[in-house]
């Protein structure tokens, strides 16, 4: 321990930016202010996995642009979709039963 008295650079201010984490929400402060507010999302939910099955899958189905020209769909990018798409149906249909599509019978002459 030094003897005398302290130096400027032992001494440190809080700033006040510090993050409170509860069991679904997120604080981020700044400057004691409340800088963000996030919602922390539960694994588990199948309401969130749905959710970003949603946007795995406009994503994938958005084109792709490179230097100004479209990129061709690739294989790769179609086994990709359809995946997401089987996925997304299988849960989305687990959640929603009514939602299921009607099986189509051909009428009979």
């Amino acid at each position: 321990m030094k003897r005398g008295r302290p130096t400027e650079q032992s001494k440190k201010e809080h700033n006040g930016n510090y993050t409170l984490v509860t069991d679904n929400m997120k604080y981020t402060y700044k400057n004691y202010r409340i800088f963000c507010v996030d919602v922390v999302d539960d694994p588990k939910d199948p309401f969130v996995k749905l959710e970003k099955l949603a946007k795995k899958l406009d994503k994938l189905k958005e084109p792709v642009y490179i230097n100004g020209r479209k990129k061709r769909v690739t294989k790769e990018t179609k086994l990709a979709i359809e995946k997401t798409q089987d996925s997304y149906n299988k849960l989305h249909f687990d959640l929603f039963p009514e939602d299921k599509p009607k099986r189509q019978y051909k009428k009979r002459k």
